[in-house]
């Protein structure tokens, strides 16, 4: 019975959150998101996002580095929320054992944050399909529930919000 209600917590933890993602992504839509403006430190998002994702990345042997530094105006949460997806999808995605590179640059017009890994699986054409909604690499995964094909466009769109743009 507690494997049973472990496995259940689990698919309930990702509904809830395949659930928020889209409730948040039609309220973007509808421009009815309000963003908290305030100063953000790039490095310390990352830190906080990383020590979400930290056991995952332990157990699969990957690691973090962090390069530079960054602040801009925005909304803290948001952009924490932004940091986690990428660094989920990187853990998730990156061959075992490799480090994740990111590289944060401040400039006059803005920040750039890219995220840098050793990937696999991905071609030169899925790269424009990768932050459309509900677009998965492997179409065996349609079906399990587990990444539903929301994280990336759902970082674009908070990136957009925010004035930027993404890129793969």
């Amino acid at each position: 019975y507690e494997r049973a209600m472990d496995r259940s917590l689990v698919m309930l933890r990702q509904m809830k959150g395949m659930v928020e993602g889209l409730l948040l992504l039609a309220r973007a839509d509808a421009g009815k998101v309000a963003l908290r403006v305030g100063d953000v430190d790039v490095a310390a998002v990352v830190g906080r996002s990383w020590e979400v994702l930290e056991e995952r990345a332990n157990a699969r042997k990957m690691r973090l580095r962090v390069e530079g530094e960054a602040s801009l105006r925005g909304d803290a949460e948001l952009v924490g929320m932004m940091m986690t997806i990428l660094l989920e999808n990187a853990v998730c995605y990156a061959m075992a054992g490799t480090e994740i590179l990111v590289l944060m640059t401040q400039a006059a017009q803005g920040v750039a944050v890219e995220i840098v890994n050793e990937g696999h699986g991905l071609e030169a054409g899925d790269i424009p399909h990768v932050f459309e909604r509900f677009w998965r690499k492997d179409a065996a995964r349609a079906e399990t529930g587990v990444h539903a094909g929301l994280g990336l466009s759902l970082c674009e769109r908070l990136v957009e919000l925010h004035g930027g743009g993404v890129s793969a």
